[in-house]
């Protein structure tokens, strides 16, 4: 709600499944809570799908737990290839505007002669992909959603020795999720939604139980800053 407190220009749009729209639209209206900002809804849908946004694509699929629950991937568009400065001279193209087009993937026209993208530049690269999964059993799409993540954020809410409730309320313990993480092929995974039973000094026990299965995972750090890189 900080954005009620800044330009009146903005716009949010939240995405759920119809019940967390129906929630948020009927605790506004119980509660006449006023917002200085546009609201506006997309429903997702409970088999999975897609959402394309500008430069990236949300694909959502559906968890296994008690209640109906989304697992998300964020996948950035492909790039394009690594600009190769001798070849643009070589073709007599001149730095400045014209090298700008050519990464952009636009073709160029240089002394009456026709630059494409490709005399100087890579194949493209792929862009970045996070993950986010939380309440949840252990479950394929689980698995798929965290295929070739380059960063994740996964639920850990349980020590081993809890499995058996971790079974029964559908979440994961620490152990399954960096299987899941070690799986996947996920380049580096945090543990979230830890159950508040755990002390702040059982919280390394939680992690070295994660790390003893995949080294690549470590418990996520309040308001700490996650940097992805790009992959190359």
């Amino acid at each position: 709600m900080l954005l009620a407190q800044a330009e009146p220009d903005h716009h949010l749009e939240i995405l759920g499944l119809p019940e967390v729209n129906r929630y948020v639209r009927s605790a506004r209206e119980l509660l006449r809570f006023y917002l200085s900002y546009a609201l506006s809804f997309k429903t997702l849908h409970a088999q999975g799908g897609t959402v394309r946004g500008e430069g990236f694509t949300l694909r959502y699929l559906p968890l296994d737990h008690t209640v109906p629950t989304l697992g998300f991937a964020y996948e950035e568009d492909e790039r394009p290839g690594r600009f190769h400065v001798e070849r643009a001279r070589d073709l007599g193209v001149p730095e400045g505007p014209q090298w700008g087009k050519l990464q952009r993937g636009e073709t160029v026209t240089v002394g009456g002669k026709k630059i494409r993208p490709a005399q100087v530049l890579d194949g493209s690269r792929r862009g970045r992909k996070f993950a986010y999964i939380t309440d949840t059993a252990p479950c394929e799409t689980a698995l798929e959603l965290l295929q070739g993540a380059d960063l994740a954020v996964i639920e850990g809410m349980f020590a081993e020795e809890h499995a058996a409730e971790a079974a029964e309320k559908k979440h994961l313990t620490v152990k399954q999720a960096a299987t899941l993480v070690r799986d996947a092929g996920c380049a580096r995974a945090l543990l979230g939604h830890v159950s508040p039973r755990y002390k702040n000094n059982e919280l390394a026990v939680l992690e070295e139980e994660a790390r003893a299965v995949c080294d690549r995972v470590s418990l996520a750090q309040p308001l700490q800053r996650y940097e992805i890189p790009l992959p190359d």
